[in-house]
């Protein structure tokens, strides 16, 4: 610690990175979030991408500094043009809720940024790209759209895409009715503890009919997911003006 606070004082802006998110966890020195977000934004400063990013969930979330939206905004757009996935998401977040943007609520600047992440493979992004779709939010509706991106987000473990694609499956929206990828779905989610797939699946085990398909067809459950996903219908987003969720 003491070889990177040196080169942090010496302007270096990966070791003022550290620097930052050791005193952010207390890892070899005293957690002090006030100093982390200090060093954070020095290194933001000099253009390291992943500082950018901190430095604006910092200032989002009001960690260690003055909550300051608009500025964690700033650092979020600096952060993602460097192709910063996850500032990418919540620039998303921002513009769908109208949070730190002076221009307030803008759903076509939110599928801007939810596409960036995506097409990047972040699974928060592509989640949220899903919910757009589905719910014709900044670009047309389109429920088969909306499942591709889910089956994205879902294959990488992300427990929302998982009990939302498990939906899809049990009303038969962008799919066909399948019980049996409903339940296997929303298992996957359930074993996170989402709390909707837990409820979905609790209401799925309880229709008799539903069990017997489930017993039935569970060697078969992934099969119809085992593909690649065809991501094309991604390029029936209007074009853009600019555009953890947390």
């Amino acid at each position: 610690v003491e070889y990177w606070y040196k080169k942090a004082g010496e302007g270096h802006a990966q070791a003022q990175y550290g620097i930052s998110v050791c005193l952010q966890k207390g890892m070899g020195v005293e957690k002090n979030l006030g100093e982390a977000t200090e060093w954070c934004e020095k290194a933001a400063e000099q253009g390291h991408a992943l500082a950018q990013f901190n430095t604006g969930t910092f200032y989002h979330h009001g960690t260690g500094v003055k909550r300051d939206l608009p500025r964690a905004v700033g650092w979020y757009i600096k952060a993602a043009e460097q192709g910063e996935v996850r500032a990418a998401n919540n620039l998303g977040v921002c513009y769908e809720k109208g949070i730190g943007v002076e221009e307030g609520v803008c759903l076509r600047k939110a599928v801007f940024w939810y596409r960036k992440a995506a097409e990047l493979g972040n699974a928060p992004g592509q989640c949220n790209l899903g919910v757009c779709f589905q719910e014709g939010k900044g670009v047309e509706r389109c429920d088969k759209v909306a499942v591709e991106w889910y089956i994205a987000a879902a294959k990488q473990g992300y427990a929302e895409a998982q009990w939302r694609l498990g939906r899809c499956f049990r009303r038969g929206e962008g799919v066909s009715v399948d019980v049996a990828q409903a339940i296997a779905w929303f298992e996957k989610g359930a074993a996170q503890e989402h709390a909707r797939a837990i409820i979905e699946l609790e209401e799925l085990r309880k229709e008799p009919a539903a069990e017997m398909e489930h017993e039935v067809e569970a060697t078969m459950a992934e099969l119809p997911l085992s593909r690649t996903p065809d991501l094309s219908g991604a390029a029936r987003i209007p074009p853009a003006h600019l555009e953890t969720k947390t």
